[in-house]
């Protein structure tokens, strides 16, 4: 196989990726392959034979990391995720609410997933900044506020164990199951 010869070309239309020959997973080879659009978990490309639509699933990892941040964040909306466990869930959009755990929303609901769970191949999608936010702290933002301050851990708990923090204000508040912050009104 040759190695994938990589181009990033900006029309005004959309990017454009060419590739010599671009094989997928399950071992398809497209010649001459350009990508065209990038919408909801697939890529179609354009290729001697004519057109194709591919999971991201099935993209070499050469492919997905020739695409800018913006590409991967269209490349993953709206995908289609397989966890670890076997489970498909339809039509995703990821949350990243910390401490190692990404909300999906999903064709039939929300819930809460550990980042272990997800497919490696997800993970390796992601952007710097999402991988930051997910596996921040709850409740701490993964780089400072804009003065330079950190939110602090009081040391404190709330008599449900929950820590109670410090923001850059001086207001205090905790995280909620939900992973939001509840402000603790002064004088409590």
């Amino acid at each position: 196989m040759r190695n994938i010869l990589i181009a990033l070309l900006f029309t005004a239309a959309n990017w454009t990726l060419w590739a010599a020959d671009l094989k997928i997973g399950s071992g398809t080879v497209y010649k001459n392959a350009e990508l065209r659009k990038i919408a909801a978990g697939c890529v179609q490309i354009e290729h001697d034979n004519g057109t194709a639509l591919i999971a991201w699933e099935d993209l070499p990892d050469a492919f997905i990391a020739a695409l800018s941040t913006r590409q991967r964040r269209e490349l993953l909306s709206l995908a289609d995720i397989t966890l670890k466990n076997g489970r498909r869930l339809q039509r995703c959009t990821l949350v990243f609410i910390g401490n190692s755990q990404v909300e999906i929303n999903h064709l039939h609901g929300t819930e809460k997933v550990a980042l272990s769970d997800l497919p490696g191949k997800l993970i390796s999608v992601l952007s710097r900044s999402q991988l930051e936010k997910a596996v921040a702290p709850p409740g701490r933002k993964a780089v400072g506020t804009k003065n330079g301050d950190r939110i602090k851990d009081t040391g404190r708990k709330r008599p449900d164990g929950k820590t109670i923090y410090q923001g850059p204000k001086g207001g205090l508040y905790y995280i909620n199951d939900d992973g939001r912050k509840v402000y603790i009104k002064s004088g409590k």
